[in-house]
């Protein structure tokens, strides 16, 4: 039970607003050692599953390049 993760939607602008506020605060010393503890789970829980394709991301790439990549 204690390896659970809760999963909670978060809209893609404040997602993306939120990853921009982090990768900025990287550039404070004061942010970064905050920060430092929670940064495998920023990355292997937030950031990594952003990058995986699924089979509609496929079928719209194939349909309108650009309209995904404006996506």
């Amino acid at each position: 039970m204690l390896l659970v993760k809760e999963r909670v939607f978060v809209g893609s602008k404040t997602l993306s607003i939120s990853l921009k506020f982090i990768a900025q605060s990287m550039n404070y010393q004061k942010t970064r050692m905050m920060t430092k503890p929670h940064i495998e789970s920023i990355l292997m829980d937030i950031s990594l599953p952003l990058f995986i394709c699924s089979e509609k991301d496929k079928k719209s790439f194939g349909e309108d390049p650009i309209e995904y990549v404006r996506l």
